[in-house]
Formats: C-alpha cells, sequence, structure tokens
C-alpha cells in the first residue's frame, strides 16, 4: 500500500484537486492523509467532505506549524509500504503509482523512487526541460564506488529533481522509521534536508523519465518569501549537508570542491533574485533593511566561500554583481544599484514575453492586418497585458476570485451588505442531505464549475422536473464539478425585455489604491441572445454611462477570428427588437457603490473586473474577474463603438497611477 501525505495551508482553491488526483489512480491500494496546518480557510471542510465520500481519506489538523510538521504528523499515523508527499498545489498523473511499481518489481533492494514532473508554470518563467526530466537509471549499493560516482554525476546534471523537493518520490516507510527520519522545522529547505539524511539509508535508487506529478512552481511559501540574510544562511547549511552526504559517498575533494564552488554561486545568484523580488514588492527602503542585514553579517566574507568564485569558477555576472553589491558598504547605494538591476531584468523579460508573442495573429485578432505601424503601436497586446497584470494582480492572489466559492464566500462574510443577494452553496462543502433540502424547496437552479470562465460550465437545471433525482445530480454535478449552486436570479423588468432567457450583467472595473476604490475603464452591459441561458453566450454588449445608466452605443457581437466569425453590430437586439441607445440601466449608481464597497474585501488584487446584475430591488455581485482579458474585447469595442484607437495609454495611466501610489504607501510604511 502506499501512503500519500497532504501537508495543506489555506488551500481551499486547490485541495479536492489534488485529493482526487489521488483517488483516481489505476493502482487503488493507497491511503490519503490530509493534515490541515491551520488553515482558517474552507480546507478541512472540504477534505473532510471527501473522507466521507472515501473511506482511504483520512483528516488531521493541527495548529500552524509548518509544512514540514504537518509531513511528519502524516508520517506518524501513516500504514503503507511506500510513502509520498504532495504538496495541496500538485496532482499526480492517474497511472503514476501504477508505472511507479511495475518499474520497481525488476529491483529487489530499491529504497527510493525519483520520477519526472510537469513544471505548471504559476507564474511568469518555465523551467528548461533538463530540470524537470530525467534518465532511467537504477543506482545500486550502499553508497559507494561506481553508484557514489554516478549519482553525483546525475545529481549535477539535475540536481533539482533529484535531491530537492519530496514531492516526485516515494520512500520505503520502513526506512524511514528505521532511521527515526523527520522533517526539520523550517522557513524553506526543509524538504532538502530530509532527502539528504534519507538517501545515505536508501540503497537502490530508480530514476524515471516518465512524468507524473503536475508541479505548480511559482506560488507563496517559496524561497522568495523569506528574507536574503535568513535566507542565505539556510541555503549554507542545505550546502553543507549536501556536502556530508556526497562524502559518505566516497567523492573525492576535488569532486566536493566542484558542489563547493557550484553552491558558492549558487547563493550569491538567489541572494540577489531574492532582493530584486524584494524591490519589486516592497520597494527601496526594504531592499535597504535587506542588505543592512546581510553587511552585518558579513557575508561576502564570512558566509559565500569567495575564494571558490576564482576565475576558473566562471561564475555568472548575477553572482559578480551581488559581490559588487555587498562590497559597496552602503545600504542606500546598494540598493540604488539593485533598483537600476531590477529594472533592466524587468526590461529584459518583457522583451522576451514580447518576442514570444506572435504578432501577427494579435494584429489579425485586433483587426489590424493593414493597419500603419503607428496605428498598431496604440493599441495594448497580450504581452503588454499579462505584464501590467504580474505588476497589479499577484499571480499567487487570483485564485480568490478565480475560483468563485472562495469570492462567495468571502463576500457573504460581510456584517453590513448584501453582496450576493442569493442562496448558493458550494458542493465542496454540502452533504447530500443539504443539497437535497436546496433543491427541494426550488424549482430552477444555476450550476456552475467552480472555476469556470465566459460562461462556460454553467446551466440551468429545472429541479421540478418528474424523476429528477437530488443524490443521483449532486454525483453528476461533483463529477462535472459543477461545485456551485445558485439560487435563479431574477432580473429587472427594464432589462429583462431585451432578452428574458438570461440575466444580463454589467462589467464594472475597479482599481482599489487602498482605501480609495476608483472605477477605471468604460462600462459595459452584457445581454444573452440567440438562446443562450448566461449573458457571456452570444453575448451581445454595448457600453453605458455609470452616472445615468443611459446606453450610448449600438450592441456589438464579437465574432471569432479562430471560427471564422466576423463581428456584429446591432442598433436592436435581435431577439426583441427593443433598441440599445437610449434605454436606460438602473441602479448603476449603486452597483458603482456595491463594487467599490466588495473591492475593499480582496485587498491583495487592487485591479477587478465585477460582473453585476440587477435584479428588481438593486445590484448584485455576479462574479469577480482577477485577469479579465480585456485587452482584445475592449479595444474592439472601443474602436467599433466609440471611435477609439487602441488603449495603450490608458492601461499605462492605469499602471502608473497604481505604481505611484505604491512607491507613496512604501515612504509612509518607512
Amino acid at each position: 500500500m502506499i501512503s500519500v501525505v497532504i501537508p495543506a495551508l489555506n488551500a481551499e482553491a486547490t485541495i479536492e484537486r489534488a485529493i482526487e488526483s489521488v483517488l483516481g489512480q489505476t493502482h487503488s491500494d493507497l491511503e490519503v492523509i490530509v493534515v490541515d496546518d491551520g488553515s482558517p480557510d474552507g480546507t478541512t471542510e472540504i477534505a473532510e467532505f471527501w473522507a466521507r465520500r472515501d473511506a482511504r481519506v483520512r483528516v488531521r489538523t493541527q495548529q500552524h506549524a509548518g509544512p514540514g510538521a504537518a509531513r511528519n504528523a502524516g508520517i506518524d499515523v501513516a500504514t503503507g509500504e511506500w510513502l509520498a508527499f504532495l504538496d495541496a498545489d500538485d496532482e499526480f498523473k492517474p497511472e503514476a503509482f501504477e508505472t511507479i511499481l511495475h518499474r520497481i518489481e525488476r529491483h529487489d533492494s530499491v529504497g527510493l523512487v525519483i520520477f519526472s514532473i510537469d513544471a505548471v508554470r504559476a507564474y511568469i518563467y518555465a523551467w528548461p526541460p533538463k530540470l524537470t526530466r530525467l534518465k532511467d537509471a537504477y543506482f545500486e549499493g550502499e553508497g559507494e564506488g561506481d553508484r557514489a560516482t554516478a549519482f553525483m554525476r546525475e545529481y549535477l546534471r539535475t540536481q533539482q529533481m533529484l535531491v530537492y523537493s519530496q514531492s516526485n518520490k516515494l520512500y520505503r516507510r520502513s526506512l524511514v522509521e528505521a532511521h527515526g527520519l523527520r522533517f526539520e522545522q523550517l522557513r524553506f529547505g526543509e524538504d532538502r534536508l530530509f532527502n539528504f539524511a534519507y538517501l545515505r539509508h536508501a540503497g537502490g535508487v530508480v530514476t524515471m523519465s516518465e512524468r507524473l506529478l503536475s508541479y505548480h512552481h511559482g506560488l507563496p511559501g517559496t524561497l522568495s518569501d523569506v528574507p536574503p540574510a535568513e535566507g542565505i544562511h539556510a541555503l549554507r547549511r542545505l550546502s553543507e549537508a549536501k556536502l556530508e552526504l556526497f562524502r559518505d559517498y566516497g567523492a573525492s575533494e576535488a569532486e566536493l570542491e566542484a558542489v563547493r564552488r557550484r553552491d558558492a554561486r549558487s547563493m550569491l545568484e538567489q541572494t540577489l533574485a531574492d532582493l530584486m523580488r524584494l524591490d519589486r514588492r516592497g520597494g527601496a527602503a526594504s531592499v535597504r533593511e535587506a542588505v543592512r542585514a546581510l553587511l552585518a553579517a558579513r557575508l561576502d566574507h564570512s558566509l559565500f566561500p569567495v575564494d571558490a568564485l576564482s576565475a576558473d569558477a566562471a561564475p555568472s555576472r548575477r553572482a559578480r554583481l551581488l559581490q559588487l553589491v555587498l562590497r559597496l558598504r552602503s545600504a542606500g547605494a546598494a540598493a540604488a544599484l539593485i533598483r537600476t538591476l531590477r529594472r533592466r531584468d524587468d526590461r529584459t523579460t518583457l522583451a522576451r514575453r514580447r518576442a514570444e508573442l506572435d504578432r501577427s495573429k494579435a494584429m489579425q485578432r485586433l483587426q489590424l492586418t493593414t493597419a500603419s505601424t503607428r496605428e498598431q503601436k496604440r493599441y495594448y497586446l497580450l504581452a503588454d497585458y499579462e505584464h501590467f497584470l504580474d505588476r497589479i494582480n499577484p499571480e499567487r492572489f487570483r485564485v480568490i476570485v478565480r475560483d468563485k466559492g472562495v469570492l462567495l464566500r468571502r463576500l457573504a462574510s460581510a456584517t453590513n451588505r448584501d453582496f450576493l443577494g442569493r442562496q448558493w452553496l458550494d458542493l465542496r462543502r454540502t452533504s447530500v442531505d443539504e443539497f437535497t433540502q436546496f433543491t427541494s424547496t426550488r424549482d430552477r437552479i444555476v450550476v456552475k464549475r467552480f472555476d469556470g470562465a465566459s460562461g462556460k460550465g454553467v446551466d440551468v437545471v429545472d429541479t421540478a422536473a418528474p424523476g429528477l433525482d437530488a443524490a443521483e445530480l449532486y454525483e453528476r454535478l461533483l463529477a462535472d464539478k459543477q461545485h456551485v449552486v445558485e439560487e435563479l436570479l431574477h432580473q429587472h423588468a427594464d432589462l429583462a425585455r431585451f432578452y428574458e432567457s438570461a440575466v444580463a450583467s454589467l462589467r464594472i472595473h475597479t482599481l482599489a489604491l487602498g482605501d480609495e476604490v476608483q472605477i477605471v475603464f468604460p462600462t459595459t452591459v452584457s445581454f444573452g441572445s440567440k438562446g443562450g441561458v448566461t449573458s457571456n453566450a452570444w453575448s451581445l454588449q454595448a457600453f453605458f454611462d455609470l452616472e445615468t445608466g443611459r446606453v450610448e452605443t449600438d450592441g456589438i457581437f464579437q465574432g471569432s477570428v479562430q471560427h471564422g466569425t466576423p463581428d456584429e453590430v446591432f442598433e436592436r437586439h435581435p431577439d426583441s427588437n427593443v433598441p440599445f441607445r437610449g434605454a436606460v440601466i438602473p441602479f448603476t449608481r449603486e452597483a458603482a457603490d456595491l463594487v467599490r464597497d466588495a473591492a475593499r474585501f480582496v485587498p491583495e488584487l487592487p485591479f477587478i473586473g465585477w460582473d453585476v446584475a440587477i435584479t428588481p430591488s438593486g445590484p448584485v455581485i455576479v462574479e469577480g474577474n482577477a485577469a479579465p482579458m480585456i485587452h482584445y474585447s475592449w479595444q474592439i469595442m472601443t474602436r467599433r463603438l466609440l471611435g477609439w484607437h487602441g488603449m495603450r495609454a490608458e492601461f499605462e495611466s492605469l499602471l502608473e497611477r497604481f505604481e505611484r501610489w505604491k512607491r507613496a504607501a512604501q515612504v509612509r510604511g518607512a
């Protein structure tokens, strides 16, 4: 049997996916142990829901003590022959365990299995393939002779895959218990120390080229969350543990020196990267404080083995730059240099991403293939918009609105305002009996995929239909990941006259600068058409004045270059023949106030596109969008309906406004 330990902290948006990836294995002899490390969100409730559904799932809770302590708690209660550790935001491929067990049948003394991964790009950089894929190999013996040489050569080729993570490994539990191995309580690197210790007792090691894990890197809890001075000390400790392991493997002094030099360069490069990230997040004041801590520790002399970075060691340019920073002996001058380096890095990154963009496709999508270069430059392209979002809305926080259940729970927590105007359920936290009770009092409900976008995964279910079995519906919705179940909203008659089958929605974008929340970009109203049940399906959009509610343009149906359908502009709704221009949308001022208040409940994401419905009694929030893909649609609509020529100036002005506010906030904080 395989015991899979999943440490989890604030993982309500991803824990279900992780659990399902284990329960869906083609090898079924396993157990799942979820250890909630003191999450204040719904992580425990979701895990316990799965424990009720499948006896192989067990849930443990503890006060927050870190991922190492959570993994240790799982080890303590595990019963399987093999141990696996899965982070709450990762997933195993369905055939992972069957593939592994089939491979190791041919070897008698395997104590450790290491397999390749798919690195899912959670931020803006992709890992090179050599760091994610291993060769098929078997290292036998007890850490001597040929095995040591072969293993070290493979380590030097793909060091992160072989030793760093615990997620792409299977450990023999009897060896863990026999040698009393547990994870240490560190801010980071506890997995590497565990692996260094385990390798000394592992016996045979199998490496596999199959990619059996989807690994989401670049999310919270990474090395960049640790202060640089603390991080560099931890890196030094890890380097020493690694050298001790290689000495046990019989490495020569020359081989140990090669590892020492490599680690010295890595320490310098990592510290410079951390300082540059700190400058992005916290500004010059944060960098000055970090540099002072580094200088106080005299890291350029006592911690970094600078003598190892001689000319023949070929240190990278970044490593040499950090040595220069640390020898400036002035925190202010060092911070200024860090900012210069960071800005140069940002420009290089943006240029690289722009180069990756297929410009001809972008121009085709924007219908600008025959436009002059000067006109094309007025438009904001995908690479520009991705940079815009990266600067304003950190990727690690976007899940707050990407997962509809998470946002609904946050808005529902308001005690002085009803943002939602309807009853709703998240099936990940709802029993079949509760669902049955909910449906028994309603003739129709709306069901949505928890991560759906653009109207996909949204259905209206007739719960009063003869023969409908609520329990069967509950299981089907879970299988289809339509976890969000809501009462059917009734829209205001002034909007229903355009199209009754779908609730019209207003799109209002907010920019939160601390307590001040501004409405940015033109506002639109979306109507359904052609039998669609949502306003995003066959959507017709028009611009309206938020102050008066007056619709100021015709309606536009945006076509698809991919499907060869053109844009169409309508003076009247094609289904109802109601004219767009001059129509008045009720409660628009109240809608503006509503989204301003809602934005304050999601301070982690300054820029949000809100979808708002207008009911007979006023506006309600339908959902939010942390990465609203408006760089194409808004630029097409503003050109066709308002006569604009690109929105680059508007996007850049908004970003400058945000950066100016951020700098002022940093100064106040300093």
